[in-house]
């Protein structure tokens, strides 16, 4: 873009001529009125006039030359203002395109970042879906692909992930379903019923609609049922053969079988079993201190203390164990 200088150097040339030519003029004008000849008299007031005109004509020009040159002055601070409004309006425009690009890389980089945190988040939801199907949390791993789905809209992944977790819980299930059908199994055949009862329960809460299960509650109560009627039969008959030690082990097994009607029924029987057995330790408490078997007086005598302490037998059992001891330590050899 041309300086004002260059875009008016013609003009101001043609204004400088001019004020020049306006200057000699001038100069010529007032010379010629002090040439000699305007001396005389009647001459005078001509050259006067002459060097009058020429002052004009001089101040004219250095007027003229004054005037342009403020005009140009003028006219070139305009056109500087110009100029600067012209560069000002284009560094606004450059200002306004690099806050554009400037917003872009915002937008851009503000977008990255929400995808790179979105895709972290995304990771960080799947490396807790698979914490939880190794910790076999089945609740907290659906809560966790519910939000997958609704929160990202990954409906595909929620769903694959979904069939897995299904896939993966049934197989635990199932694994621990046998194991703990076997381990009840093993403690029905042990005959321990409340560990076998307690197992039942726990597999009950894993799957309460499983076939299996039902299956071996009917095992145990089948199975506990024949053991108990066993048990009754070996009773009956250690009683007719008035097996009396082996009768009172059979009943003390029984007991925890047995409901309060079984138990009134057999209280009898049991009674009078209790009775022969007390007679028969007392009847050899009497033949082992007739026979001066002290020790085994004392043995004997340990016996109904323990399986029969509210007995009268017992108290005298009791009463007598020191002098029984005594007895004994005499009868041993020195």
């Amino acid at each position: 873009m041309p300086t004002p200088y260059a875009r008016l150097s013609g003009t101001r040339t043609w204004v400088k001529f001019l004020a020049i030519l306006y200057i000699l003029i001038g100069l010529v004008l007032a010379l010629y009125g002090f040439c000699p000849d305007r001396a005389a008299p009647s001459n005078y007031t001509v050259g006067i006039f002459y060097v009058l005109a020429g002052v004009f004509v001089i101040a004219g020009g250095g007027l003229l030359l004054g005037l342009f040159a403020l005009l140009f002055k003028i006219e070139a601070d305009a056109y500087r203002f110009f100029e600067l409004m012209i560069e000002s309006n284009a560094t606004q425009n450059q200002v306004a395109k690099m806050l554009g690009v400037i917003r872009d890389n915002s937008l851009i980089s503000d977008t990255t970042k929400s995808i790179t945190h979105r895709n972290m988040e995304r990771d960080a939801l799947r490396k807790a879906i698979r914490e939880d199907i190794l910790k076999e949390d089945w609740e907290s791993a659906y809560s966790l692909i519910e939000d997958m789905e609704k929160r990202f809209g990954y409906l595909l992944e929620a769903y694959s992930y979904r069939k897995e977790v299904d896939e993966f819980r049934a197989k635990v299930i199932e694994d621990k379903l046998q194991t703990s059908l076997r381990y009840v199994r093993v403690l029905i055949n042990e005959h321990k019923w409340d560990y076998a009862r307690a197992e039942i329960d726990r597999v009950l809460k894993l799957a309460p609609d499983d076939s299996r299960v039902r299956e071996v509650v009917d095992e145990l109560t089948r199975k506990r049922d024949a053991y108990k009627e066993n048990l009754l039969q070996q009773w009956h008959e250690a009683v007719e053969k008035k097996d009396l030690d082996r009768s009172i082990e059979l009943i003390r097994e029984i007991d925890p079988y047995l409901t309060r009607e079984e138990a009134k029924k057999l209280e009898d029987s049991a009674r009078s079993i209790f009775k022969a057995k007390l007679l028969d330790y007392g009847i050899k408490f009497r033949e082992a201190v007739t026979d001066k078997r002290w020790k085994d007086a004392m043995d004997i005598g340990t016996h109904i203390r323990a399986e029969f302490p509210n007995s009268k037998m017992a108290q005298e059992v009791t009463e007598s164990m020191e002098a029984l001891k005594a007895k004994a330590t005499a009868s041993t050899p020195q």
